[in-house]
C-alpha cells in the first residue's frame, strides 16, 4: 500500500484536507437518525475529518492511516476540538482482524485506488463488508480509471485504478443506496495546482438476508 503521495503535503500544511465532513459522510445522515453510540471503523482517515466529525455526534470511532504525519494532525485536532470517542491509530486496519460485524459504519474514503492491484482491493474490500454489521453502512471513495490528472499535482503517485462499474460489482450484494461516477475538481495547498479525479462514490447498507 502507497500513502498516495501526500505526505509532502501533510508536511507543508497543518490540514490539508480541511476539516468539513466529505459528502458521503453527510449523505449517512439521512439514513442514520442518531449517530449516538454507534461503532465506526475509519480506513485510510487521513487528518481524521470524517471520524471527527461523526465523533462529536456521538459515535465511537476507531480511525487508521499508515501516514504518522496525518495521525498527528488528527491527534492534534482531536485535542483542539475536545472530541472523546475516537480513536487515531498510525497504521493497517487490515491487520487488525476485527470479528464479523464489528462495526455500524465503515468508511473507506480514498483507500482502495493505493492498493498495489485488483486482487488487494477485492480483497480488502471484502473484509470492509465483513466488518460491517448486518443493518450497517459502508461508505467507499476512491478513483477510477475514467479519468486521472495525476502528472503535475501527484508525481510520482501510480494508484491502481478500476472502471466504476467494477467497483459497483464488488459492492453488488449491498443494498446501494448511491453509486456516483463524477469528476472532483481541487487544488492542494501545498502545490497550489488544479487537477482532476474521476471518482466512484458508493454508500451502500449490508443487507440483513445476504443474498446466495
Amino acid at each position: 500500500m502507497t500513502d498516495g503521495g501526500y505526505d509532502a503535503g501533510y508536511r507543508a500544511c497543518p490540514s490539508f484536507w480541511g476539516s468539513q465532513p466529505s459528502s458521503l459522510v453527510l449523505s449517512l445522515e439521512s439514513q442514520i437518525p442518531s449517530f449516538e453510540g454507534l461503532r465506526i471503523l475509519d480506513v485510510g482517515c487521513g487528518e481524521g475529518k470524517n471520524a471527527l466529525y461523526l465523533a462529536r455526534k456521538g459515535a465511537l470511532v476507531n480511525a487508521y492511516d499508515v501516514s504518522d504525519i496525518a495521525i498527528d494532525h488528527a491527534l492534534a485536532a482531536r485535542e483542539a476540538l475536545q472530541v472523546k470517542d475516537v480513536n487515531f491509530y498510525v497504521g493497517d486496519a487490515m491487520a487488525e482482524n476485527f470479528p464479523s460485524e464489528s462495526f455500524d459504519v465503515v468508511i473507506a474514503y480514498g483507500l482502495l485506488h493505493c492498493l498495489a492491484d485488483e486482487q488487494s482491493i477485492r480483497e480488502v474490500s471484502k473484509h470492509l463488508i465483513r466488518m460491517t454489521r448486518k443493518g450497517g453502512y459502508l461508505v467507499v471513495c476512491a478513483f477510477n480509471s475514467r479519468l486521472q490528472d495525476l502528472a503535475a499535482a501527484h508525481p510520482g503517485f501510480y494508484p491502481t485504478t478500476l472502471r466504476h462499474q467494477v467497483y459497483v460489482d464488488i459492492f453488488k450484494n449491498l443494498q446501494i443506496l448511491e453509486a456516483h461516477d463524477r469528476d472532483l475538481h481541487e487544488t492542494h495547498p501545498h502545490n497550489g495546482i488544479a487537477h482532476t479525479h474521476s471518482m466512484t462514490r458508493i454508500l451502500g447498507m449490508r443487507q440483513t438476508i445476504e443474498p446466495k
